[in-house]
């Protein structure tokens, strides 16, 4: 069976049924496979995106490295994401993209809005100072270009964080970060991790259907791709729903055996 093909003008015409426009700043978490073939693959994606926000526009990129440890340094600059997708990296190695510093959950940009991001602390993923909560403050969308929540809306992870959910903890994880002056530092990362004895997380899927039931955001399915969508929400009001989410149902994102 061949692999279809979503040209520059198919994939514009699909971002902009997302309602995304002139001087959007978007969080881009991406998964462009389901797309098919792109013709210039993540240069071609970061094209459209760039001609539909304009110059005005900012995007930004998640750079994760879950795969650095302790003895790892965390160089912003330097630094490869890991297992982010084609787009991520592509953004990361642009002329001028500027890369937050937190040693996990970083993220890279290009546009007028990337030195609000530079605002973010470096010692946390989640929560108040994280990139997470400069984002809502400051007004991005959160677009997931091929993907699903559970793919690609590591924000929800902020709203838990705020919710203060019975299975996460706090803990702190020995980081070293290279910073602008050159200088490495160790850094005591705060992590909102799962507690080893809770179940399975992570599966957005009925958060999504309560997100969509809101009325929050929009979706458009993925011609090339009838079964998968993609969906674009302002990151303000993902807060606001998702937050009721946790209030209604907890565990909404856990699921094990028993809740199948």
């Amino acid at each position: 069976m061949p692999i279809p093909t979503t040209c520059l003008a198919e994939l514009t015409t699909h971002i902009r049924n997302l309602g995304i426009g002139e001087g959007d700043r978007l969080c881009v978490h991406s998964r462009l496979i389901s797309f098919g073939r792109i013709p210039g693959g993540a240069a071609t994606a970061y094209g459209a995106l760039r001609d539909i926000v304009g110059a005005s526009g900012t995007i930004a990129v998640p750079t994760y490295t879950f795969n650095l440890n302790s003895d790892s340094v965390f160089d912003p600059e330097k630094t490869p994401s890991h297992a982010c997708g084609e787009l991520s990296e592509y953004v990361r190695e642009l002329p001028g993209s500027v890369r937050t510093r937190a040693a996990i959950h970083s993220y890279a940009s290009t546009g007028p809005a990337s030195r609000e991001l530079l605002l973010a602390k470096e010692d946390r993923s989640f929560g108040d100072g994280s990139v997470f909560e400069v984002m809502v403050r400051h007004g991005f969308k959160l677009l997931l270009l091929g993907c699903n929540y559970t793919e690609g809306a590591t924000f929800i992870h902020h709203v838990e964080t705020n919710a203060n959910v019975a299975y996460r903890e706090w803990i702190d994880l020995d980081r070293q970060v290279r910073f602008e002056d050159g200088q490495v530092r160790k850094v005591k990362y705060k992590y909102f991790a799962k507690k080893s004895s809770a179940p399975p997380i992570n599966d957005l899927s009925e958060m999504e259907k309560f997100v969509e039931n809101s009325g929050t955001g929009r979706f458009a399915t993925i011609p090339a791709h009838p079964t998968r969508r993609s969906h674009a929400v302002p990151l303000d009001e993902l807060e606001k729903v998702a937050a009721e989410a946790f209030a209604v149902q907890s565990n909404i994102i856990v699921r094990d055996e028993a809740n199948r």
